[in-house]
């Protein structure tokens, strides 16, 4: 039996990995080295399967030995973190027909923010009768276990049929995170492999129950008037949960084309894309789909030609997807297109919202090219996104073959702004490693590239498997990477490539580079919304911090912190007798510099005409702040107001509404330490004298220092 599909490094199939047990040194930009995995001690005698992101610059590891499946937890140092279930790995659930026999599919994911993790784990394609079914479980960074949760075949097959007629099996659970805990559970159903099939999306609670406040949405959703069919589409969630609405996004490929009365949709969607785009008055076309927390889906159409396959897609740092497709007709031709909070294409950005990225001829050998985003890296003006590109010596594979065939990987960095990125590898793609598995591995889907990220140097990676080892390879950084991860808000701080603050609006997070150097003496200029420790904690304990020239510079604790541009002046005093022992000076500019904390700075939380009261719009707003600042050493809070009343008034409202705020972050249970200030009329957003105008004027801003 020939299955007509290629292997295809999906977010759905792959999951994040950080760090490995023993890291290889850095290479150039874009050269590969691999090094074989050695299992740590813990799990002695087991083989890695996949690894995941910790949400701390480490990672979850998942070691098989056959039919068991353990996880150990390896921090950022590249060390087995022993306080993890005491040094002991975690077994994690398998569905009990699978405990002697079977295939078992695993797929994780993290809540990046309490480094909560998921695992689901399932049979190669369960169906009614079968009974396998899934097991969810979940645990922290202790590594206790707070779920295991069979769920059986007919459970998830009955959700698949609330929006597939006659559904009757499922393939490739994986998992994506709630915003208020609990995952959302993503399963391809239908009747077959090509036909009546859709995707989908079911919320869990933390209990790993279905979530009956919430419905279950489905990849069919919301079409268009002409488009009343889909191929697979390609997902994500921010894994930081501080992206504005919408919670999950969607890049559906749409089409009009049934056989039978019934639509045609492929479980890879490739080799049905190709019989579409062969008809006569067929089409395919790309629309985005944003799920709401309740399950409520929006659809945009953003392009019908030329006919495109999604491959893959990533939160950048300012909140907004970042998707890839491939040419249909010619999958060395890439697009790359930027998601607005509307759900419209950033024609901002490439032509008519899409960056061309050619990835040229296929390597000697290959047949086949597969492609998609894995990870972000950024540096002081750009955001790059990993794009992984899979090869193979045929473009489908035979379930009975033994043959052995080569499977190729190779990693490129490319940018909306300027496409490929000519720092990386040859022309942006980095160098090619190689594995070769008997033909029906990559015919059953089994893994044999995972791990696909970037790590928080910046650097891509991914996991090869062989069918005695594991490798770990990692692509050199690119010149300047200041972060990477496998995306998210806030991720290695806001970049002039991203336009700053998420489009839908930032709350703040206190994710951006952190400079942990004490200053005795502040450089000659600053980057605006950046940070300086000027006190050691010793000294804290004995000096304090005063600005003279508050308009441009705040101080907080130990910190510094510019919050306009301008001369800047501080004097450091001792407590006990006030005398001045240094003053330190510099000026705030918006030139991009290196050094400093990268500060995030919330958007206006704004009041009525002489009030300080908190809105409920406020109090929401506040409370995103607070869990963003989860890690944040200090916060600044800085309050102003509107220049239609005398300036005495002006101030003392402008010292009031940042008090309420404090106030409130401190109800919210911050623990860092929050500093208020007052600016009065000083640092006006508009000087018009209308009442719209100067609506905007009545703000507090939070400043959040990691």
């Amino acid at each position: 039996m020939k299955i007509r599909r290629s292997f295809l490094l999906t977010a759905s199939l792959v999951a994040a990995l950080c760090v490995s047990t023993a890291s290889p040194a850095a290479a150039s930009a874009g050269t590969v080295t691999s090094t074989v995995v050695t299992p740590p001690a813990v799990v002695s005698g087991s083989s890695l399967a996949t690894a995941f992101n910790d949400g701390a610059g480490g990672s979850y590891q998942v070691y098989s030995s056959g039919q068991t499946r353990n996880l150990i937890r390896v921090l950022s140092t590249g060390v087995v973190d022993t306080a993890f279930n005491a040094g002991a790995a975690v077994p994690i659930g398998i569905p009990a027909s699978l405990a002697n026999s079977g295939t078992i599919r695993l797929n994780a994911t993290t809540h990046a923010g309490t480094g909560k993790w998921w695992t689901v784990a399932s049979d190669q394609m369960p169906s009614s009768s079968s009974g396998a079914g899934i097991t969810i479980t979940s645990g922290n960074v202790q590594g206790v276990v707070s779920v295991t949760k069979n769920i059986d075949s007919a459970t998830v097959i009955s959700k698949c049929a609330e929006h597939v007629s006659g559904a009757s099996t499922f393939q490739t659970p994986s998992l994506l995170p709630r915003r208020n805990g609990g995952v959302w559970l993503l399963v391809t159903c239908g009747t077959s492999l090509e036909v009546n099939f859709a995707q989908v999306l079911s919320p869990l609670t933390e209990a790993g129950e279905f979530d009956t406040a919430s419905r279950t949405v489905s990849t069919r959703a919301a079409h268009g008037s002409t488009a009343s069919c889909n191929l697979l589409s390609t997902l994500v969630a921010d894994p930081t949960s501080k992206a504005p609405a919408p919670e999950v996004w969607m890049i559906r490929p749409e089409h009009n084309y049934q056989e039978s009365s019934q639509c045609v949709t492929g479980t890879f969607g490739q080799n049905a894309s190709a019989r579409i785009t062969g008809v006569a008055g067929a089409y395919v076309a790309l629309a985005s789909l944003a799920v709401s927390p309740d399950g409520t889906v929006t659809r945009t159409q953003l392009a019908t030609s030329p006919a495109l396959q999604p491959g893959g897609m990533r939160i950048d740092p300012g909140g907004r997807p970042v998707a890839l497709a491939a040419e249909i007709t010619d999958r060395t031709k890439i697009k790359a297109f930027r998601i607005k909070a509307d759900g419209s294409l950033d024609t901002s950005v490439g032509t008519n919202g899409f960056r061309d990225l050619d990835a040229g001829a296929l390597p000697a050998g290959a047949t086949a090219l597969n492609t998609s985003i894995t990870g972000i890296v950024t540096t002081a003006d750009r955001t790059y996104f990993a794009i992984a590109l899979s090869d193979g010596e045929v473009s489908g594979y035979a379930s009975n073959s033994t043959t052995l065939r080569v499977h190729g990987f190779r990693m490129g960095l490319a940018s909306m702004t300027d496409g490929w990125a000519t720092g990386f590898g040859t022309n942006g793609i980095g160098s090619r490693v190689t594995t070769t598995l008997p033909e029906n591995w990559f015919a059953l889907g089994r893994v044999v590239a995972t791990g696909s990220t970037v790590n928080a140097q910046g650097e891509p990676q991914n996991l090869t498997l062989s069918q005695t080892s594991t490798s770990l390879n990692i692509w050199g950084a690119i010149a300047g990477a200041t972060g990477g991860g496998e995306g998210g808000t806030g991720l290695g701080g806001f970049t002039r490539d991203t336009g700053g603050a998420p489009s839908a609006g930032n709350n703040g997070s206190a994710t951006g580079r952190i400079d942990t150097k004490v200053y005795t003496r502040l450089p000659s200029t600053v980057q605006l919304n950046t940070a300086f420790t000027v006190l050691s904690p010793t000294q804290a304990t004995t000096q304090t911090l005063t600005s003279n020239t508050g308009n441009t510079c705040a101080v907080s604790g130990s910190h510094v912190v510019a919050i306009a541009t301008g001369r800047c002046n501080v004097t450091v005093t001792r407590k006990r007798d006030k005398k001045v022992l240094r003053t330190l000076r510099t000026t705030v500019n918006k030139e991009i510099s290196t050094l400093g904390s990268e500060v995030t700075a919330s958007n206006p939380i704004t009041f009525s005409i002489a009030s300080a009261r908190l809105s409920s719009a406020a109090r929401t707003q506040i409370a995103e702040i607070a869990t963003s600042a989860a890690n944040a050493k200090a916060i600044v809070v800085v309050g102003h107001a509107a220049a239609l009343t005398e300036s005495r008034f002006n101030f003392a409202i402008s010292r009031k509404r940042a008090d309420a705020v404090r106030r409130a972050l401190r109800r919210a249970n911050v623990a860092a330490p929050v500093t208020a200030t007052a600016r009065g009329t000083s640092q006006q957003i508009s000087r018009k004298k209308t009442e719209a105008a100067q609506a905007q004027n009545r703000r507090v801003v939070v400043y959040l220092i990691p």
